[in-house]
């Protein structure tokens, strides 16, 4: 072995030089890919959030759907469920449950594919999430009976912050074992 070295290095005294050269650029190149999938991560995350405010339809969706979880003592109202039939899916009420959830659907896709950037995301939607999934999962389960895999991406999105916002608030309390419901105070879902 110190003899093959030896003739490297009298044969071609540049060899070791460039292996060193080679290493650290390859180190460079790596650094550069990460640092790059991760700005573009974020670009990302900054055109969706930026589409997602800047939307007409979505905004109209947005109004559409508060009308419909607004609580009215007045006016009994139809149940979320009602809105995910198939002889509904044409009206206003629908389309505008439609749209959001799209939406939804489509940045839960790309987080889970690693194109979105979570944590910046999750900071600024981790309640809307959490709220439109718990107050519209009767309208997902009437969805997901015509379609299973309907709204699966936005459904993962919504239960991997749930937990992820669990373990925020339970972040100095003992952590219950064996997936024993945690109770409903905090408010935790």
């Amino acid at each position: 072995m110190n003899e093959i070295i030896s003739n490297l290095w009298d044969n071609s005294p540049t060899f070791f030089s460039n292996v060193v050269a080679a290493i650290v650029a390859l180190i460079v190149a790596v650094v550069t890919i990460r640092k790059n999938r991760q700005t573009s991560r974020e670009k990302n995350s900054l055109d969706f959030e930026s589409s997602y405010k800047r939307s007409d339809k979505v905004d109209a969706a947005w109004q559409e759907i508060l009308t419909l979880l607004k609580k009215d003592p007045k006016k009994p109202k139809k149940p979320m469920s009602h809105w995910g039939l198939n002889s509904v899916r044409q009206t206003k009420e629908a389309r505008a449950l439609m749209t959001v959830f799209n939406e939804w659907e489509r940045c839960g896709n790309a987080i889970k594919h690693g194109l979105f950037d979570e944590g910046f995301l999750y900071k600024v939607y981790a309640s809307t999430v959490i709220n439109l999934y718990v107050a519209c999962k009767p309208y997902i389960e009437e969805r997901q009976k015509v379609n299973p895999r309907i709204y699966a991406n936005f459904c993962w999105l919504a239960n991997r912050w749930i937990v992820k916002r669990r373990r925020e608030c339970l972040k100095n309390e003992l952590r219950l074992p064996f997936n024993l419901p945690f109770p409903k105070e905090k408010g935790r879902h």
